[in-house]
């Protein structure tokens, strides 16, 4: 019987909650908690005048909030949003499909900061809009290539 070794991060050995990962690119992520079935915190998020800001889910679907801390571990300062919104995403374990950014989240929302500097953390919330029938296999799923590892695509499990 042959052993398959599973490196930390890979889709079947997720990096579990909790967990501090080093990416390339001069970034730490970790995923502090979820919040699978977010609809009434996400809808509760209101402009300036009070007004709410996002639609209920449509049906069959639901808001999810995922809780991380980014750390900057490059040399030079650089754009927190930039990065959040094209290089993080959730994926069921099936790993279709993905969701990416849908909702406002309730503060803070990471993917408004801007600069971040060598050595700043942010705290903050993600949004996303999912399937419901897919919250309980929910992962968020990273580009970017590990410092350790060298895969390119990271796994944190939710759970």
């Amino acid at each position: 019987m042959a052993v398959t070794f599973l490196p930390p991060g890979a889709r079947e050995n997720p990096y579990p909650l909790g967990k501090a990962v080093t990416l390339q690119q001069g970034w730490r992520l970790r995923v502090n908690s979820a919040i699978f079935n977010a609809d009434a915190e996400v809808e509760a998020v209101t402009d300036q005048h009070g007004n709410p800001i996002n639609l209920p889910p449509p049906a069959g679907a639901q808001y999810t909030l995922v809780k991380v801390t980014v750390t900057r571990v490059g040399v030079a300062p650089r754009q927190l949003a930039e990065y959040v919104l094209e290089k993080l995403w959730t994926t069921p374990a099936d790993g279709a499909p993905t969701y990416g950014f849908a909702c406002t989240p309730p503060p803070l929302d990471l993917s408004a900061v801007l600069l971040v500097s060598p050595g700043q953390a942010e705290t903050g919330n993600l949004c996303f809009e999912i399937a419901s029938n897919d919250a309980n296999t929910l992962m968020l799923e990273g580009q970017g290539v590990t410092a350790h590892t060298g895969q390119r695509i990271v796994w944190f499990a939710l759970r």
